[in-house]
């Protein structure tokens, strides 16, 4: 049965032992569900296409093979337009996040934040916040 009240995260990452924690993080939260994990921008990409999914929050990683995580933002706003965008990334690169946050992200969230964190973080983009660390916010500002 699915449990229309908890919120939708389709989940991007290449890394399996991450993509299988996060999950598992994702699904113990009392207001989270992950709706579909990929290890790819393209299969992600190909499953918003073929099966309209429309997930709430999209958690994309930076890094990925192939079409990147920046590259991917255009496309999944262009398939999915009401999900929220909140990146994941390793290091704190300044660039890249920018890109993403200018490309159309809500947010983003280091690999390294405690579950709690997570969980709050996406909750927070429902509700019309910004995760990001101080650095980037400036950098988006000026």
């Amino acid at each position: 049965m699915i449990d229309y009240d908890k919120i939708d995260v389709l989940l991007v990452e290449d890394n399996d032992l991450f993509r299988k924690t996060l999950i598992g993080v994702i699904n113990r939260s009392d207001s989270l569900r992950c709706r579909d994990a990929f290890v790819s921008g393209e299969d992600a990409l190909r499953a918003l296409e073929e099966q309209s999914l429309a997930p709430d929050i999209v958690l994309l990683d930076i890094g990925l093979p192939g079409i990147n995580g920046v590259e991917c933002i255009p496309k999944v706003k262009s398939l999915s337009p009401a999900s929220k965008i909140v990146m994941l990334t390793i290091h704190d690169d300044d660039d890249n996040v920018f890109k993403a946050i200018c490309a159309g992200a809500s947010g983003y969230l280091s690999k390294d934040a405690p579950a709690e964190e997570i969980v709050l973080a996406i909750e927070s983009v429902l509700q019309g916040g910004a995760p990001m660390n101080s650095h980037i916010a400036k950098k988006v500002l000026d």
